[in-house]
């Protein structure tokens, strides 16, 4: 299973766990390289969003507290998106 977040970030599974990929440049081609291993696809798009948010530039709580709700409401949208109820995903 491969889970676009963006365009350069995604979940990926195999039979051995979740992983969240970032590509990399390699010889001039972009190139998806694993960069952290999760026991469950929550835990991996839970990673994922906070690590968005810790991440975000925002230099005022106003900016902060914005940005938080956007990052959140986009990965709801992915969540939903993917009609997997909660329970299933953890």
């Amino acid at each position: 299973m491969i889970i676009a977040l963006d365009e350069t970030t995604r979940i990926t599974s195999n039979e051995n766990c979740w992983q969240l990929e970032r590509t990399r440049k390699r010889k001039g081609a972009a190139d998806w390289q694993p960069y952290k291993y999760y026991s469950t696809f929550g835990a991996a798009l839970g990673e994922a969003c906070e690590r968005e948010i810790r991440t975000h530039p925002a230099n005022t709580i106003a900016d902060a507290i914005e940005a938080v709700h956007a990052i959140n409401r986009k990965y709801a949208e992915i969540f939903d998106s993917m009609e997997i109820r909660p329970h299933l995903a953890a």
